[in-house]
């Protein structure tokens, strides 16, 4: 109930949050800056072709193509630059109607040294010939699976080993 005499307090503290931090003009910097990124990474032979780059501001995508030059889209390597910047550390999202494109999108109070860093992962990420790999830590020997579990969540059997420790017969 005391929110219903401020309802329209909120909204506007946020714009002036936008206004006075100036977050609008930051957006294009950012937008402006992540452009002259990819336009570098698509001249560059020795990465993955991209093009099609396009967004407003500093929500940026672009396409994954299957030869420099070309407009045929590549989901297969769009994935695959997803996988590698994850493992790399750099969080991209992969989109589009056949997942063929990758979207940056980053907080507009981003610094510049984070945004240049983040920009030489998704260069590494766009080298070609990376294979992913499964991680070291899922190659281990799994233990076999534990009984199905009960409504609770836990096993029978881990439920009837802790019963056991309290001396308690187990309930089945």
């Amino acid at each position: 109930d005391r929110y219903k005499e401020h309802w329209i307090e909120l909204p506007l503290a946020v714009l002036d949050v936008i206004a006075e931090e100036k977050l609008l003009a930051r957006a294009e910097v950012l937008g402006q800056a992540t452009r002259q990124h990819l336009a570098a990474f698509a001249a560059d032979r020795g990465l993955r072709p991209i093009g099609h780059v396009r967004g407003p501001g500093a929500m940026v995508a672009f396409d994954l193509l299957k030869a420099h030059g070309s407009d045929e889209l590549d989901p297969v390597a769009a994935q695959g630059v997803v996988k590698r910047a994850h493992a790399l550390g750099l969080v991209v999202l992969g989109c589009g109607n056949y997942g063929e494109a990758i979207r940056l999108l980053y907080p507009l109070t981003i610094s510049d040294a984070v945004l240049d860093e983040g920009f030489a992962l998704l260069r590494e990420a766009l080298r070609p010939g990376w294979v992913a790999r499964t991680p070291r830590w899922s190659r281990r020997r799994r233990a076999a699976p534990s009984p199905a579990p009960t409504r609770s969540g836990r096993s029978i059997a881990r439920r009837a080993r802790s019963m056991a420790e309290l001396g308690a017969a187990p309930r089945v």
